[in-house]
This record gives structure tokens, sequence and C-alpha cells, in this order.
């Protein structure tokens, strides 16, 4: 009523349950007092000291930005929803909502009506703080290497990083409360050490997962719980090998087989290891036909056959290591070389099945040979 008396020019006044709104198209100044020393009346507008001090009902969507102290970091957005009757997470208007889907990894995934469609994923988008305090991961503006799952959450390499989405939401790497720290939140970490490093690709096991730099190789794991969280997660340098980007590393049953390439010829690295407290074994599997292999630029392996294959692209040599392995140890290892009858493009292996694309005289053709 008293502010009514005033009859301010341009001024509306809104009220509410436990509040006044004061609306003026004009700047104005406003102040607020009680007799009982100021603790019983506050005033805000867009900023605020804590939730606390904000009134229900409000109108709304109104927006007002949470300062707890002078820090930034700690700052958070809420804003009131009329339908639940409370104040809610939001973002710091103006800010980018998440990813340009068009500029991201792609999908290629079935439908429901069973065909098969290629395009654009439905990231999530950010749904509370700012740039600062809930930032996009570290691979946005930068390349991204290779892709993996693992505990339930989609993970990419970035050059020295290492990034994971949130548990069980494959497609959301914000945040999902600036209110506390998540066992759920996405996982962001560096492998950098004294030297950088380039990661390119993974091998995920059962403890955790390996992580091949070109110069530097890494053990990605929750040593504590096993299970991967924001504050457990932990990579472990575990070797310094220097490994061809150009090649994928393979799982090969009890070891992981990588290629190690010389300036005229190549290596082939058989890594075995325990998983968390015990750094791998690396063997030079090759050594007994060292400057054999030539520079290799296709590898393909059977676990289940205890096999290996090499090749360079556009010759007709493929280069094979077989091994037979009795649970304990290498019973029998053995190198061949077999002669195609076309230049090598392509060579994987699949139930038992090693496919083939070769060229001979501009005529490409695909060979099914059976390893059994």
């Amino acid at each position: 009523a008293a502010i009514d008396a005033k009859s301010i020019s341009g001024l509306t006044v809104t009220k509410y349950k436990t509040s006044l709104e004061l609306n003026r198209n004009s700047t104005f100044t406003l102040a607020v007092s009680d007799t009982y020393n100021n603790s019983l009346m506050n005033s805000y507008q867009s900023t605020a000291l804590s939730l606390d001090l904000l009134a229900k009902p409000s109108a709304d969507g109104r927006v007002v930005q949470i300062e707890n102290t002078v820090a930034a970091e700690d700052d958070y957005w809420v804003d009131y929803n009329s339908a639940k009757g409370d104040w809610e997470e939001t973002t710091e208007p103006g800010i980018s909502p998440g990813f340009d889907n068009s500029t991201m990894p792609h999908r290629l995934y079935k439908k429901d009506g069973g065909n098969w469609e290629f395009g654009p994923i439905p990231w999530e988008d950010r749904l509370v703080g700012s740039v600062t305090n809930n930032p996009a991961p570290s691979f946005i503006g930068q390349p991204i290497k290779a892709s993996f799952y693992y505990n339930d959450r989609l993970g990419f390499l970035s050059y020295a990083n290492v990034v994971m989405s949130r548990t069980k939401s494959v497609y959301n790497f914000f945040a999902e409360t600036q209110l506390a720290a998540l066992d759920t939140d996405p996982v962001d970490l560096n492998a950098n050490t004294t030297r950088p490093c380039n990661l390119f690709e993974v091998i995920v096991q059962q403890q955790g997962v390996v992580l091949f730099g070109t110069r530097q190789q890494f053990y990605l794991s929750a040593p504590e719980t096993g299970v991967l969280t924001p504050s457990r997660a932990l990579i472990k340098q575990i070797s310094n090998y220097e490994i061809n980007e150009d090649i994928a590393p393979l799982d090969v049953g009890t070891t992981i087989g990588f290629v190690s390439r010389m300036p005229d010829y190549s290596r082939l690295m058989l890594m075995q290891g325990d998983g968390l407290e015990v750094d791998p074994v690396v063997v030079d599997i090759s050594k007994v036909v060292t400057g054999w292999l030539p520079k290799v630029t296709i590898m393909s392996a059977s676990s289940q056959n205890s096999f290996v294959a090499l090749a360079d692209r556009d010759t007709r040599n493929l280069y094979i290591y077989r091994f037979y392995n009795d649970g304990q140890e290498d019973k029998m290892q053995a190198w061949q070389r077999w002669e195609l009858q076309g230049n090598i493009k392509a060579c994987t292996i699949a139930d038992d099945l090693m496919y083939f694309i070769t060229e001979q005289s501009g005529v490409h053709s695909t060979s099914v040979i059976s390893l059994n």
C-alpha cells in the first residue's frame, strides 16, 4: 500500500505470496530495510548470494545468478519453474548450449523399421553452469583420433586428452549439476608427461584401457574401485615405444600386437601385462627375422587362431606370424611369407576366414581363405 501511494511514474508492482516484484522502464534505486536489523527483508535483481534468499513463488522463467563467493568457479544460475513451484539450475544466459552436431562424429544405426541410417548424433546440450565451471570437453576444436566404449561411457582420444561421457548417457559430455561433484559426471584427463604425447588408439581390457601414443603408452584405470569416475580415474605411463600410428594395435588374445617402424624395415611387438599394478612386458617378436619385414602398412590378427598377418600395401607379399600358447607360455612360434597373385589393398580376419582385396592389371578382386 505504501508503494502504491508513492505513485512513482512508470512503476508497476506484481504481488506474490512472499515477495513484490517492481518493474520500471527506466533505472531506479531500491533500498530495502526493516526494524529487525534488516533480517526479515532482502532484495535482488539478477544476482543473489545464496539460493535461500530467493522468493517462492516468482515470475516463471526468471533467471538469477547465485554468486556464493567472489570466485567465479562456484557461481551457478537458476530459473523459476512455475509448474514445479521451485527454482531449478540452468545455464548462464547467452552461452552456447553445446555442440554443433554437423562437425561432431556421426553414427550409422539401425532404425526401428530395420533400415540403416547415417547422420548426425543427437548430442545432449549443456543444461547447467557456464563455460567456466561446466566447460566443453577438451576435444572441441581438435581432431578426434579414436573412439571407444568402457564402463558405460563413450570415450574419445584427442592429442593427449582422454574424454569420456557421463555414465549411461553416452551422448552427454557436460556435468549434470553445479551443486555437487557426481561420480557419473564426464571424465576429461590429459596424458602429457615430461614430453608431449599424441594418442591415436586404445585397447579396452577388463581392468582398464591401454592408451597408445606414437612415443608413449599409458594405462587408464581406477585402481581403488575399478569403476572410472572423475575423481578416481588415473592415467599411468607404462612404456616408451615408438609406434607406427598408421596401423592400429590389435588384441592377439593374451597379448597386444603393434608395429614399430624403423627407417627401412618394421618390427612386430607384443605387449603382455596384468593390468593395474604390474608394468607390461613388451617383446620384439620379430627379432629372429630382423630386417625381413618391410615397411608394414596393413596388420590383421585372429586371437582364436594365434595368428598375425602383416603386409605392405600395393605389394604381393603377406608376412605371417603364428604361435601356440598353452595358457602359460608360447610353445611354438613360426614366421611365413605368402606371395599373392596381385598387389594387396586390404586384409582382415573374421570367423576363421581371411579376406583379401588385391589388384592385378587394374582389376580388383576379393579372395577368401580358411585358416583351418
